[in-house]
C-alpha cells in the first residue's frame, strides 16, 4: 500500500472507527519514558476515495511520531492528528429514556392492579346476607378467588420486569458514567485520507508513541553459602507503570534497554585560548597561622610550628575529606549495555499509574564469595560476592534485594552490567561468624649501657568461630601494626611471617596486615 502526500477529496466516503472498539494492540515496545504502540484496524472502504476518522485515541500520543501502514490494495494519502475538546459529559440516552418510560408504565400498572383489589375486598365486605341468596354464595366466592388471583399473578410479573428494568437503567447509567471517564483520557483523533483501488477488506496499522509509561528493572539476588560453582541465583523482573490512558490487555510486550533521544547533532567547538598565568599574591598577614589554628582545632592535634608546612597541612585536609561509604555494588568492567527483553506470554497492564511486576528472566551466575573482619574496630564478618554475569542478559542499574540463605539481608543499588562481566555485590553481616579480638599483650625489655635499647614485643590473639554446618573458604582477617616515621625507631613483624604492602610515595598511614584463615568447624 503506498503513501502519498494529497489531500482528501470533498465528497470521500466517510469511514469512522472507534479505537477502544474496532482495534486491538498488536505489539507494544517499551522504554525507559516513552512506549511505542502498534494498533490494528480492519475496515471495508468503498472502491475510490474514503476519509477515515479514528477516534479514541489517548491524549499522551505526541502526534510527530505518528505513523500508517496499511495492507490491501490501496493508497494513503493525507495523515492528520487533532484534539477533540471535551464536550459536555452525557447524563441521558435513548435507552435510558425508554427505560425510565418503561419503569413509570410498570409502577402505574402495578398500582392499578392493587387498587382493583382493594376494590374487590370492598365490594366483598359490603354483601349482605339479606341481599345475597345462599345459592348465590359459592359462586360469588369463586369469582372473587379468580379475580383476586388473576390481579395478584399480574403484580407479581410486573414486580418481576420492574427489578429487570432497574437494572437495566443500572448498566447504561454505568455506560455513560465509563464513557465521561475514558473521554478525558482519549480524546485525540486521526483523520487519514484512502483511496481504495476497489471494494475489500483492508487493515490499518498506527504506529505512534505515547508518554506516561515507564519501565525500571527490580533484581531478586539469591546466594547460597554451599553452593561452589554458582551460588549466586538472580530472579530479573520488571517494574512497569503507566497511565497513557488507553489499557494494553492481552498485548505482546517488548522491553527496550536504549533510551530514545532527541537532538544528538555534534557540539560545537569554541576556540581554546592559552595566556600567561599571573598567580595571585595574598595580602600580608597571619593567615597560614589562622588556617593552623583552624586544623589544629579541628583535628585536636597540635603540631610544632616548624613542622606545620604547606605539606602537612594539605595532609591534614585530606584526612578531614572523609566521605561517607554507601553499599553499591560495583562494575569492573563496561560495554555496550543496550538491550532488548520480550516478556514471555501476553500481559495486561491496566492504566491506573499502579506498579506491575513481571519477570524477565531467572538465571545462575558463577561467583567466588568472601568473607572479611576486621575486629580491632567491628567484631562482625561482612560477606561480599564478586560475580560473573554469564548469562546473554544485560543487568541494568536497578533494585536489588539481598537474600543469603533464605533470609533478607539488605537492599542494594545494582548496576550496568552487560554479559561477561564482573561486579562485586556486598551481602551484609553473616551472624554465622563470630570473630573474638582478645586483649593485646606487651612486654617490654631495655638493652645497653650508655646508649639503652627499649624493646615493646606486641602480641594480638585473634579466634574466629565458624557456626556453619560446612567449613568457610575465602575467609580474611584485618590486622593493624604501626608504621614508624621515626628513623629511631623500628617497626618489625615477628609473627606470622606476612609480606606487606609497599606504601605508595608520599603516603603515611597505618599498614594493613592481612591474613586468611580458615576458621574451625
Amino acid at each position: 500500500m503506498a503513501l502519498l502526500a494529497e489531500t482528501t477529496p470533498a465528497d470521500a466516503h466517510l469511514v469512522e472507527l472507534d479505537t477502544t472498539t474496532d482495534s486491538r494492540i498488536t505489539n507494544v515496545s517499551l522504554y525507559s519514558s516513552k512506549a511505542e504502540v502498534s494498533r490494528l484496524y480492519k475496515l471495508t472502504p468503498v472502491a475510490g476515495a474514503n476519509k477515515l476518522v479514528i477516534s479514541g485515541l489517548p491524549n499522551a500520543l505526541e502526534n510527530d511520531t505518528l505513523r500508517v501502514e496499511g495492507r490491501g490494495s490501496g493508497t494513503i494519502h493525507d495523515v492528520s492528528v487533532a484534539y477533540a475538546h471535551p464536550v459536555k459529559p452525557l447524563t441521558t440516552s435513548n435507552v435510558l429514556t425508554a427505560l425510565i418510560a418503561k419503569k413509570e408504565e410498570h409502577q402505574l400498572a402495578i398500582g392499578r392492579c392493587k387498587r382493583c383489589l382493594e376494590g374487590l375486598q370492598k365490594y366483598l365486605d359490603t354483601l349482605n346476607v339479606q341481599h345475597v341468596d345462599v345459592t348465590q354464595l359459592a359462586t360469588i366466592m369463586e369469582t372473587y378467588e379468580m379475580t383476586t388471583k388473576t390481579f395478584e399473578t399480574r403484580i407479581i410479573a410486573l414486580e418481576k420486569e420492574f427489578g429487570e428494568v432497574e437494572k437495566a437503567m443500572a448498566v447504561e447509567r454505568a455506560r455513560l458514567q465509563g464513557q465521561r471517564t475514558t473521554n478525558g483520557e482519549l480524546r485525540t483523533v486521526a483523520t487519514v485520507g484512502f483511496f481504495a483501488e476497489n471494494n475489500g477488506d483492508v487493515e490499518i496499522q498506527l504506529i505512534y508513541v505515547v508518554g506516561c509509561a515507564t519501565w525500571n528493572a527490580t533484581y531478586d539476588v539469591r546466594v547460597s553459602t554451599e553452593a561452589k560453582e554458582t551460588p549466586v541465583h538472580i530472579m530479573y523482573k520488571a517494574s512497569i507503570t503507566q497511565s497513557t490512558g488507553e489499557s494494553w490487555t492481552n498485548v505482546p510486550l517488548t522491553l527496550e534497554t536504549a533510551t530514545p533521544t532527541f537532538g544528538v547533532a555534534l557540539p560545537p567547538i569554541t576556540p581554546w585560548k592559552l595566556s600567561i598565568h599571573k598567580p595571585h599574591v595574598p595580602p600580608k598577614g597571619n593567615n597560614l597561622n589562622t588556617f593552623k589554628q583552624r586544623v589544629v582545632s579541628a583535628l585536636g592535634v597540635e603540631k610544632d610550628s616548624e613542622s606545620f608546612n604547606e605539606s602537612s597541612i594539605d595532609d591534614d585536609v585530606d584526612y578531614l575529606d572523609d566521605s561517607p561509604s554507601y553499599s553499591f555494588a560495583q562494575v569492573t568492567s563496561k560495554g555496550d549495555l543496550s538491550a532488548t527483553y520480550l516478556v514471555p506470554g501476553p500481559i495486561t497492564v491496566p492504566s491506573d499509574g499502579n506498579k506491575h511486576c513481571f519477570t524477565i528472566r531467572e538465571f545462575d551466575l558463577f561467583g567466588q564469595l568472601t568473607w572479611v573482619s576486621i575486629p580491632k574496630h567491628d567484631t562482625r564478618t561482612r560477606l561480599t560476592a564478586r560475580v560473573h554475569n554469564n548469562s546473554q542478559f544485560t543487568l541494568i542499574p536497578g533494585k536489588a534485594n539481598v537474600y543469603v540463605d533464605g533470609n533478607f539481608i539488605s537492599t542494594i543499588d545494582l548496576p550496568s552490567v552487560g554479559p561477561g562481566e564482573v561486579f562485586t555485590c556486598p551481602l551484609g553481616i553473616d551472624q554465622s561468624i563470630r570473630t573474638v579480638y582478645h586483649p593485646r599483650l606487651s612486654k617490654e625489655t631495655k638493652t645497653g649501657f650508655y646508649g639503652k635499647t627499649t624493646t615493646t614485643l606486641f602480641s594480638q590473639h585473634i579466634t574466629v568461630y565458624n557456626t556453619k554446618l560446612a567449613p568457610v573458604d575465602g575467609l580474611t582477617v584485618i590486622e593493624q601494626i604501626p608504621v614508624s616515621e621515626d628513623s629511631q625507631i623500628t617497626v618489625a613483624l615477628k609473627s606470622p611471617d606476612l609480606a606487606l604492602r609497599p606504601a605508595a610515595p608520599g603516603e603515611a598511614r597505618v599498614a594493613p596486615l592481612a591474613s586468611t584463615s580458615h576458621p574451625p568447624t
